[in-house]
């Protein structure tokens, strides 16, 4: 009998042991087709899922985050609605925001799709449905949580959103997101620049968090060690075409070396799904 019962304790123990992949992409700037186009080519959440399906991503295991950057200019509805139901289709977890994308917030197609914005230090004065400061995935018995940080240091709030918007410290922001969230592990993405950064030093845990930041001004390294933030690693979105990959060991909760992969639009094909959903918009 006192086997039985270990053996039945060990089945419902959570699997600790594992190791999950994190995958990070941003700036897709409306892109939901590819274009084979001859200056730029762009692979866009098309080519994307083929690529993701190739390499045999799990949704149900890795994590899949954008980092915003979705519309760039003001585009039509239906190309914004088929962008987002194409992120939920992938079975994106996480999406983030930059500066540039606030003003589609109070859009009605952020409520329509079941996937929150996630922006750590913007909250609506209209208490939209459609942003959260913070969300989390539960894997191998680990709270893993994702943030995104705007800075008000580096290209600088529009006054005409701090109207609409209420704007809260970098610092102040993750602190309370530590104290709600009691995740295992913090995903950080911060728009901003090296003051921005600088100010969440003896804030977060950097054996805990891995810092993601997409400066104002191009820098000059793709990874950097901060004292108080540990390894920072360095956003450089080119058009939706470049992943950045870490692995994650969900028991002694380490980060594995960043992999940068950038797309062979070429070397893949548009995925039925996605070219599905922009037939249905007429995209």
């Amino acid at each position: 009998m006192k086997v039985l019962f270990l053996l039945f304790m060990i089945f419902l123990s959570p699997i600790r042991g594992e190791s999950l992949n994190i995958y990070f992409s941003s700036g897709i700037d409306g892109n939901v087709r590819s274009c084979t186009c001859t200056l730029v080519p762009l692979a866009g959440l098309s080519r994307r899922l083929s690529f993701l399906e190739k390499k045999k991503v799990l949704p149900m295991k890795d994590i899949l985050i954008e980092g915003g950057g979705y519309l760039g200019n003001k585009l039509p509805q239906d190309k914004f609605n088929s962008l987002f139901e194409s992120f939920l289709a992938m079975k994106y977890h996480f999406l983030g925001i930059q500066t540039h994308d606030l003003k589609y917030l109070e859009s009605k197609s952020f409520s329509k799709f079941l996937m929150p914005i996630v922006t750590g230090n913007f909250a609506s004065k209209k208490k939209s449905n459609a942003v959260k400061m913070a969300d989390v995935v539960l894997r191998d018995g680990r709270k893993i949580a994702f943030t995104n940080i705007l800075g008000k240091n580096g290209n600088g709030i529009p006054d005409d959103l701090l109207t609409d918007f209420d704007w809260k410290s970098p610092a102040e922001s993750i602190t309370k997101i530590s104290e709600d969230s009691k995740y295992d592990f913090l995903i950080l993405h911060l728009e901003g620049n090296e003051k921005d950064l600088l100010s969440l030093k003896k804030i977060i845990n950097p054996s805990r968090t891995l810092v993601l930041f997409h400066p104002d001004t191009k820098v000059s390294y793709q990874k950097k060690a901060f004292p108080g933030l540990g390894t920072v690693y360095a956003i450089d979105e080119s058009l939706g075409n470049r992943i950045y990959h870490w692995n994650l060991d969900t028991e002694k909760l380490t980060i594995q070396p960043q992999k940068t992969i950038d797309l062979d639009v070429d070397d893949l094909k548009d995925h039925k799904l996605i070219d599905a959903i922009a037939d249905k918009y007429g995209i």
